[in-house]
């Protein structure tokens, strides 16, 4: 879909139904997956999440807005011919 990367990092949480199902709260391990993508391809991504997977998955998807140091890290460039200078 265009992502050049992810982070992903385990954790323990609870979400609405383990907190409003469970008389004794019993954090469970999930995982957390980090993208940083421009914002058309994050619209792609929250929207294959929603119809492929949020029906048969119980997930959570937040989107932030964020300034990245190294725009070439996380975004696919035209590649540029030798010689060629390009500015902005």
């Amino acid at each position: 879909m265009g992502a050049t990367g992810y982070t992903e990092s385990p954790c323990v949480g609870a979400g609405r139904r383990l907190v409003s199902d469970s008389p004794v709260l019993q954090p469970i391990r999930q995982s957390r997956t980090e993208i940083i993508v421009p914002a058309d391809v994050c619209q792609q991504i929250v929207e294959h999440l929603r119809l492929n997977v949020m029906p048969s998955h119980h997930l959570t998807v937040c989107v932030e807005t964020v300034e990245v140091a190294r725009l070439a890290s996380f975004v696919s460039l035209p590649e540029i011919p030798s010689g060629e200078v390009i500015s902005h």
